[in-house]
């Protein structure tokens, strides 16, 4: 198990300002075949559409293998994310974060992800601003083969919103060798919860007809304790979530050359609360007890998923013809408290509530076909073609909770429907030369052409106060096409270092905008918004020392983010439009040792530095001011040791350090996007498990030893509004003590 951890390394409208809240590089044919025992002991990834041994890779890649992920207690996003180098995130609880790589975000002014999500080979989410796709999908890791974070832009085989990078999780497919089952239990409890929480899981393998058919299907549940209380309204347990997951998967091999894959995945994850607690603006202290909030209404959330994908792959001798069709519906509905800003506004006073509604609904189908040439000595490429046609719904508004039709005075405050059609179809073209035994040169382009309908369908008297029942109701189109680029030389030393350069560039779609009119009745705002793009500069070596006891994996970068969008307010109204340009320069560290046998240690260290390139006046932030949510330094180091005890079983003792540092929730003196400190935090966990040989394992876990408070984001998007409103911070979760059973059959 230690030789696998060789590399582990708008909201809408008025809604949102309110707060609602040739490819392979491979090493040369002798050289593969000299160390072709050791590549068997490594993690081989998929992320350049080709499998490989993450060591040859010539960019900055994590991969957390499953067996790394167990070692974690890792069962969520949140478990592994800081983890990986470069890698940070905003949350407000489980299926409610989103990604930050190497500093690429606005934070709270952010449309979209700027981070894409994969399962296997399927997208997932919205590729436009109107299909909420800030959420990352929180996956729940069990029976995973592996997660691929891929840094930096992956523009030319992964598209739009691939701008910071990728995170990619790879299901463990059919086994048609032999039958085989897994189950897992887990059972904590967490400081200041109202009651424990659990995780069951199964995995079962069935090989229909052996080495042609083969099934394989899991199914989860996992309740996690909410911790947080409201006094004000005698509540406890609030951030609870519940997680639920079952998933199918079916392969065919018809022929040795031929292989058939369908997949069915089905997730719903639910919450009754936000995990926030209440801090001050201007001393960051608890405005009352440590792990309250204080809200006028309820703030649930939920998330469901359904994924339906069929992949053909068929060995044609001279290249590999894949084919990746799929089908998914994702549904985000949630509720938020916008008291502390319209209460402010409105001069209701704090004790008349008011809360916003969010439902969007996308139906995705993407169709890929891709070809992928033979390993080769002097030439690899690799051509393909992406289709996708979504559809989404948002809709939703914001009420006034002391009528019982949601009703300011007997007038709608504002209702919502908005549908939106995208449809993208894109080319790319990556080939690789072997100049040398040595020298490669990876070149890659990627055409990308999307259209876009929107619709809005507007009711309430922040939408016309002269006619708060009519319907406001505009509709647009926009069009555009993006191209973008990579450029990536490698150099292999020997068959155990490389050094490597990439040059590559990324882009976001553009679109309609929010429409609306004055008292005059001329159009307010831009009607459309651009791509913004990214271009990224990164050299970075690689390798191994003393007899692979030492892998390290260094890599510099500098960003240049241009167009930026944002969403800003414009004449009295919420839209996304265009901005400036940022500045990101960084370098990340990455190291597995293993000093004697028995004992690992993986450690990583980066550097950030996120800044604004200009002064920029819808952000009313000045020139070098730090982008959101990444810190400048970060660190984590993770010391494994086996022992055997006897015969037939093992015992493993793992610690596990993490320090985020100091961090901005908005942009320094900004009065539109007010900034909040979140301070800097130390993470220590333990886990002691002991394996028997029959492949049943038994781990005591604690996570938070030490009970640290550390703020993870923060929403103080109100005190733009009224300086004296609390922020609501996301921590990290209180010290957990559980106990977690495995088994394999």
């Amino acid at each position: 198990m230690a030789d696998d951890r060789q590399r582990s390394g708008i909201g809408l409208g008025v809604i949102a300002a309110a707060g609602m809240n040739v490819i392979l590089c491979d090493p040369a044919l002798a050289a593969q075949e000299a160390r072709a025992e050791n590549i068997a002991d490594e993690i081989v990834v998929t992320a350049r559409r080709r499998e490989e041994s993450v060591r040859d890779v010539p960019a900055a890649v994590t991969a957390l293998s499953g067996e790394r992920l167990q070692e974690l207690n890792a069962t969520n996003f949140d478990d592994f994310a800081t983890h990986v180098p470069g890698l940070s995130y905003q949350s407000n609880g489980t299926g409610q974060s989103f990604i930050v790589i190497r500093g690429v975000t606005t934070g709270g002014a952010q449309p979209n992800s700027a981070t894409s999500v994969y399962i296997d080979d399927v997208p997932i989410g919205s590729s436009s601003s109107f299909g909420y796709a800030r959420n990352v999908l929180d996956l729940n890791l069990f029976d995973l083969q592996r997660i691929e974070v891929l840094r930096g832009p992956q523009g030319t085989l992964y598209g739009a919103n691939a701008l910071g990078g990728l995170l990619k999780y790879v299901t463990n497919a059919p086994d048609l060798s032999g039958p085989a089952a897994q189950a897992e239990v887990e059972l904590s409890s967490t400081r200041n919860a109202d009651r424990p929480s659990y995780l069951g899981a199964l995995a079962v393998n069935v090989p229909m007809v052996t080495d042609r058919l083969g099934i394989r299907a899991d199914a989860i549940r996992q309740r996690e304790a909410g911790f947080i209380d409201d006094p004000s309204r005698g509540l406890e347990g609030i951030g609870r979530s519940t997680f639920e997951s079952y998933r199918v998967s079916l392969l065919g091999r018809p022929t040795p050359d031929i292989s058939i894959r369908l997949t069915a995945l089905n997730q719903k994850v639910s919450s009754n609360g936000i995990r926030t607690v209440d801090r001050d603006y201007l001393t960051q202290e608890p405005t009352s007890r440590r792990y309250d909030q204080t809200f006028l209404s309820d703030s649930p959330f939920s998330y469901q998923l359904g994924l339906y994908s069929g992949v053909l792959s068929w060995d044609l001798g001279p290249a590999e013809f894949s084919s990746i069709t799929a089908y998914q519906d994702v549904d985000v509905l949630f509720e938020g408290d916008t008291s502390r800003t319209f209460a402010f506004l409105f001069g209701t006073g704090d004790t008349v509530a008011y809360h916003g509604v969010l439902e969007n609904i996308v139906n995705k189908f993407t169709q890929e076909f891709r070809l992928v040439s033979s390993r080769n000595r002097v030439l690899e490429w690799i051509v393909g073609m992406y289709y996708t046609n979504e559809n989404t719904r948002q809709s939703g508004g914001l009420f006034d909770d002391f009528d019982p039709n949601g009703l300011f005075f007997g007038l709608p405050l504002l209702t919502y429907d908005i549908p939106t059609r995208y449809r993208e179809i894109a080319g790319y073209v990556n080939g690789t030369i072997h100049f040398t035994d040595r020298f490669d040169l990876t070149l890659g382009a990627r055409y990308s052409y999307d259209r876009q309908r929107y619709q809005q369908n507007f009711i309430g008297l922040l939408t016309d106060p002269n006619n708060p029942f009519g319907v406001l109701t505009r509709g647009a189109n926009s069009k555009e096409n993006v191209t973008t680029y990579l450029f990536n030389p490698q150099y292999r030393f020997n068959d155990r270092h490389m050094i490597y350069a990439r040059v590559s560039s990324g882009y976001r779609p553009g679109g309609p905008n929010y429409l609306a009119l004055d008292v005059q009745g001329n159009p307010i705002g831009e009607t459309s918004f651009d791509a913004d793009t990214l271009w990224s500069y990164e050299v970075g070596i690689k390798g191994q020392l003393l007899n692979d006891r030492i892998s390290y994996d260094i890599a510099a970068y500098h960003i240049d983010w241009s167009n930026i969008q944002l969403v800003v307010v414009r004449g009295g109204l919420s839209l996304i439009g265009n901005s400036n340009n940022a500045k990101i320069t960084g370098v990340e560290a990455a190291f597995v040792i293993r000093p004697v046998d028995g004992l690992t240690l993986d450690a990583s260290a980066v550097y950030t530095n996120a800044r604004l390139g200009a002064d920029d006046p819808d952000l009313d932030a000045e020139e070098g001011a730090p982008l959101p949510l990444s810190p400048r330094f970060a660190a984590a180091v993770t010391a494994t040791y086996e022992r055997p005890i006897r015969a037939g079983m093992t015992g493993v003792l793992s610690a596990s350090y993490r320090f985020v540092g100091r961090r901005h929730a908005g942009f320094a003196g900004s009065a539109v996007r007010p900034d909040y400190i979140l301070d800097a935090y130390n993470i220590v966990d333990l886990n002691a498990g002991l394996r028997f040989a029959r492949d049943y394992e038994v781990n005591l876990f604690v996570k938070n030893l030490f009970n640290t408070e550390g703020p993870i984001s923060a929403d103080p998007v109100a005190n733009a509004f009224n300086v004296n409103a609390s922020v609501p911070v996301t921590i990290v979760r209180p010290r957990t003590i559980g106990v977690n059973l495995r088994a394999s059959f």
